[in-house]
């Protein structure tokens, strides 16, 4: 009896030494990881114009390791409220023109999916990258009023040593407003004017 109980403490402390373990190895992954960032260049638009949200990685070595030598992500966003346009690859992994890179996306209503590898060595992604890259640029039109977020699903973050490269993703959101008619902003500011204009004359008698 006095054995089985002994048994049971060290199976106890066996399995609290193994949780302990575990929520360190969780803390630390989540302290060394870099982040992957949506960043709208404008958080309010108005309905009808275009806009820009790109996607940033932080947390990378500056000009050091880690670098990002390849990725693959989905960019998800409301197809009722956005339209998707373009798509802009940043310099960080190389200029694809010199075959220093290579790159592709595939859009679909509400989701884009964008891929980007680097044809070049260590040395030559450190000298291109600081802690903090664009990976892509995103052109969308609001294409009526309303607020949208933009939400990131990542397939591959990979560096110049083939080893992954762990990331908290963090999204985004757009507000698309409606402007005011030009006839009632005509009125209006008229209407401004002409208040000023009898409290001045007021004053003055």
């Amino acid at each position: 009896m006095m054995r089985k109980a002994l048994m049971n403490e060290k199976i106890l402390k066996l399995a609290k030494h193994l949780i302990c373990t575990s929520v360190l190895m969780v803390f630390v992954s989540s302290v060394n990881a870099a982040t992957l960032t949506i960043e709208p260049e404008n958080s309010q638009i108005s309905t009808g114009s275009t806009f820009i949200v790109s996607v940033v990685v932080n947390g990378l070595g500056d000009h050091a390791p880690p670098s990002v030598s390849t990725f693959d992500l989905d960019l998800a966003y409301d197809g009722t409220l956005f339209s998707f346009n373009n798509v802009v690859f940043g310099p960080g992994l190389g200029d694809e023109s010199q075959s220093e890179s290579r790159s592709g996306f595939t859009p679909s209503l509400g989701l884009i999916n964008v891929w980007e590898y680097s044809l070049l060595d260590v040395s030559g992604l450190e000298a291109l990258q600081g802690s903090s890259v664009v990976l892509a640029k995103f052109e969308f039109t609001a294409s009526k009023h309303g607020v949208g977020g933009f939400d990131l699903l990542l397939n591959t973050l990979g560096d110049g040593y083939g080893d992954p490269i762990p990331a908290v993703l963090i999204g985004g959101q757009v507000s698309s407003i409606d402007e005011p008619p030009t006839i009632w902003l005509f009125v209006s500011l008229l209407s401004s004017a002409l208040i000023f204009k009898y409290s001045k004359q007021q004053t003055i008698v």
